[in-house]
């Protein structure tokens, strides 16, 4: 995948993360096991609760399918609030990225601020390629 320097991406714990230079969208890219989807959810939900104070709506999820990039995407999304920023979108995306492996992907926007940066993050998990062997 290509994420802009700008949004200055580095390696954590196994994962990736990047944020947008002016902070108000933030993300992660972790490969995961299929059947690990639910527990990398909850842990992830759960830390942008506790550690980022980004509050979610369990009723306002929405789940979608879509086709890009030349990939497969199933997304998970929630409204949220986030105690510095406001409003805010919360998700997931994952992709196949090898025989049972997922891209996870976890982020969090302000609403205020999405339109300013979708176009970019749109770029990011379009530039996603499977992985070969």
């Amino acid at each position: 995948m290509t994420i802009p320097d700008s949004w200055e991406p580095k390696e954590t714990e196994g994962e990736i993360e990047c944020e947008s230079p002016d902070e108000v969208a933030t993300i992660f890219f972790e490969v995961t096991p299929e059947k690990g989807v639910e527990e990398l959810i909850d842990t992830n939900v759960e830390w942008l609760m506790t550690e980022q104070k980004v509050d979610v709506d369990p009723k306002s999820q929405s789940t979608k399918d879509f086709e890009s990039g030349g990939l497969s995407w199933k997304r998970i999304s929630w409204d949220g609030n986030s105690e510095e920023y406001g409003p805010a979108t919360v998700g997931f995306l994952f992709t196949e990225v090898s025989d049972g492996q997922l891209l996870a992907v976890t982020y969090w926007i302000s609403k205020k601020d999405m339109e300013k940066h979708i176009a970019q993050i749109v770029k990011i998990y379009e530039s996603v390629k499977k992985i070969s062997g």
